[in-house]
């Protein structure tokens, strides 16, 4: 998973891919995971408008393959509130339907995978530069609400923490 870039940058590689052994632009699932309902000191920081621009878009606009059919948002909702993190995805969803390729009313459908599981659902979009539909099939998983909250990092903190989990993947 790729870790949280510093303010401004924005990197936009895939989180996690299942691909075949012999790598094709047609033939893999790319999952882009955020965070949502980050607790910290200041309070609770929803990043809403960053699940939709920041994940929702790479699929639509086609950063992510303009070949596949399907991808996967996954959401982990850090303070535990499973429905109210995915009502408030789904306000930004509906706020910015038309340039995320979808129909009125742009709203979360169930999951044709799994119906009766409420915290999976999936969105039906239309890109631009391939008429054939898109899913986004997402899940929200619920942290701890318990658990304490963690510090703001600085940002020369944030970079050197970075940089090492770069140094240890390579």
């Amino acid at each position: 998973m790729e870790l949280d870039p510093a303010a401004g940058e924005d990197q936009g590689r895939m989180d996690i891919v299942f691909s075949p052994t012999i790598p094709r632009e047609d033939i893999y699932f790319c999952l882009e995971c955020k965070r949502i309902n980050v607790r910290g000191k200041g309070g609770i920081r929803p990043y809403f408008v960053e699940y939709v621009r920041f994940g929702m878009f790479r699929f639509v606009r086609g950063q992510y393959s303009n070949a596949v059919r399907h991808g996967g948002m996954l959401a982990f909702v850090l303070n535990g509130d499973v429905t109210e993190a995915i009502a408030g995805v789904e306000t930004n969803i509906r706020a910015l339907y038309q340039d995320l390729g979808m129909a009125a009313p742009a709203a979360f459908q169930a999951s044709s995978i799994q119906p009766a599981d409420a915290r999976q659902r999936e969105t039906h979009h239309r890109r631009l530069r391939n008429p054939a539909p898109f899913v986004i099939h997402h899940v929200f998983v619920a942290g701890d609400p318990n658990a304490p909250a963690l510090p703001e990092p600085s940002a020369a903190s944030d970079k050197n923490t970075r940089k090492s989990a770069r140094r240890r993947s390579q």
